[in-house]
């Protein structure tokens, strides 16, 4: 037996009123997320060297300028430094307030490394190069990179192909879809290693002829 005799609040289940039930029909839930996009503009300043002449055997010395133009900070952002084969790196250190370097390698032609760099930091590198071999005669190609991570946004050296991963600062820099001329990558062409004493001077020795066809008939 249903006592219940109530009204209004008191009334469900009484039989004597209709019940009533209420639902929610898809309940939508908004949920914000703030999402940080990190934009580093990585930049080589400049590749300087000591000297603009070299001979067999000896040593120039290398500065690098490294730069984190901002305004994110960086996190084991590959660098490299790469000579031709003839030429040794005999040596690298660096000079900075605020540059950590990690997972640092060493062989005879490429030196590479990841560095964090907090917005505005700024590393100078010092390599000791030696000059081995006789086929390398000529100006000496020494060169400096540095690439993203693959959370950053490289103004100019990111690929706009979204797909891939940064692997190669010449790939990023040449797909950056704005001419393919960034700042991560720098050059030194200034060096010039010189034959050796012996064999300087030895000019090829050019004639010139003039041929007078007076009858007309080629020969």
């Amino acid at each position: 037996v249903n006592n219940n005799l109530g009204k209004g609040n008191f009334s469900f289940g009484n039989e004597k009123a209709m019940d009533t039930w209420s639902y929610v029909k898809n309940l939508k839930v908004v949920k914000e997320e703030k999402i940080q996009v990190k934009v580093a503009d990585l930049e080589i300043d400049y590749v300087k060297a000591d000297k603009l002449k070299i001979e067999l055997g000896d040593l120039v010395t290398y500065e690098v300028k490294v730069r984190n133009n901002g305004p994110s900070d960086v996190d084991a952002s590959p660098f490299s430094f790469n000579v031709p084969v003839g030429m040794e790196i005999i040596s690298s250190s660096f000079t900075s307030s605020c540059l950590i370097q990690n997972n640092k390698s060493l062989s005879t032609t490429n030196f590479k490394s990841q560095l964090t760099l907090k917005n505005d930091c700024e590393a100078t590198f010092t390599f000791k190069v030696k000059a081995n071999a006789s086929d390398v005669y000529g100006f000496i190609p020494a060169k400096a990179t540095i690439m993203r991570t693959q959370d950053i946004t490289d103004p100019d050296a990111t690929n706009i192909d979204v797909s891939k991963i940064p692997t190669d600062p010449e790939e990023e820099c040449k797909n950056n879809g704005i001419g393919g001329v960034c700042n991560n990558i720098e050059t030194n062409l200034e060096v010039f290693l010189l034959e050796p004493v012996n064999e300087r001077g030895k000019l090829a020795l050019v004639k010139s002829a003039v041929f007078n066809d007076e009858n007309k008939d080629t020969y």
